[in-house]
């Protein structure tokens, strides 16, 4: 099913902390030097991205403990913009403390939080295996965007993977296999002719 991209109220993401909500025309960079760090991250959820971009800058400016900050926010029961703003801005920094914490919420109930950790993955983790056990998700967006990720590694031994796929409920999973197999295939005759030119090579030595 196709997941809804949520956008809190104002009186949600900024609570009954903030003032009257302010307009992107009243907003500058030197407005969020003086803004507490409650409030920048309550910011980080206003359905303004003009405002989330602004306050996510200065959290990455002004405070050393940044990714510290943003890591907390993953742990948040609630998963919304701004819990999505402050992963973005953990991928932005390759934070690989983040990319250990999203592995176990592919094991999470809410397929928000599922997909954002696997498209956040596929930016901060070299460990293959991570795409591949999700490609059993139930959530069809899941399982294309490990696909994607999956197909980058280029594994030959992924290939199965893919075939199984290509009978996959959702036509777009279905399409991305097709289309995976296809790179994989092509790919296929130039790895194998580097592999003999390799050996090749050993035997020459």
């Amino acid at each position: 099913m196709t997941l809804p991209r949520e956008t809190p109220p104002v009186s949600v993401c900024l609570q009954e902390h903030s003032p009257a909500p302010c307009t992107p025309a009243l907003m500058t960079a030197e407005t969020y030097q003086s803004m507490e760090r409650f409030e920048l991250l309550m910011h980080l959820g206003h359905p303004d991205m003009a405002i989330r971009y602004l306050a996510g800058r200065a959290i990455l400016a002004r405070f050393e403990d940044a990714e510290a900050i943003l890591l907390r926010e993953l742990a948040h029961p609630r998963w919304t913009v701004r819990q999505d703003e402050a992963l973005s801005l953990l991928v932005g920094l390759q934070s690989r403390q983040a990319g250990v914490l999203l592995v176990p919420m592919l094991q999470h109930q809410d397929e928000r939080r599922r997909l954002a950790a696997i498209k956040a993955l596929r930016w901060l983790t070299d460990e293959a295996d991570v795409f591949v056990n999700a490609l059993g998700d139930p959530c069809w967006q899941v399982r294309l965007e490990s696909l994607f990720a999956l197909s980058d590694f280029g594994r030959p031994q992924d290939a199965h993977a893919f075939e199984v796929l290509l009978g996959d409920e959702h036509p777009r999973v279905r399409r991305a296999a097709q289309d995976a197999l296809r790179r994989w295939k092509r790919r296929s005759p130039l790895r194998s002719l580097r592999h003999a030119l390799a050996q090749q090579q050993d035997l020459d030595l």
